[in-house]
């Protein structure tokens, strides 16, 4: 088994969970939602979740998203006010 694969999350998705924003975390301490995000992930059955944090409102031409890493089933992009450090919303593409 290669790294990649022993990594990758194994679980069933529905449609909804393929582009989950997690709009319940709004306003929270991003901190927070980055735990919360992370927890229910693990217990979805992905052993390695990656919560990546960004500014919401960069100018990073990266921003908000990296096109090569947005397919990583292991990775949700969580993005924050970075002015409150508040979470704003978080995506994850599968």
């Amino acid at each position: 088994m290669s790294d990649l694969e022993a990594t990758s999350c194994h679980f069933n998705l529905n449609m909804s969970d393929v582009k989950r924003e997690w709009p319940e975390l709004f306003g929270q301490d991003i901190e927070a939602a980055k735990a919360t995000i992370e927890k229910e992930l693990k217990a979805a059955g992905c052993d390695a979740p990656i919560v990546e944090i960004r500014d919401a409102f960069s100018d990073d031409p990266n921003a908000p998203i990296p096109v090569p890493l947005i397919y990583n089933p292991n990775m949700v992009w969580a993005f924050c006010n970075a002015d409150t450090k508040k979470f704003v919303k978080a995506q994850r593409f599968c």
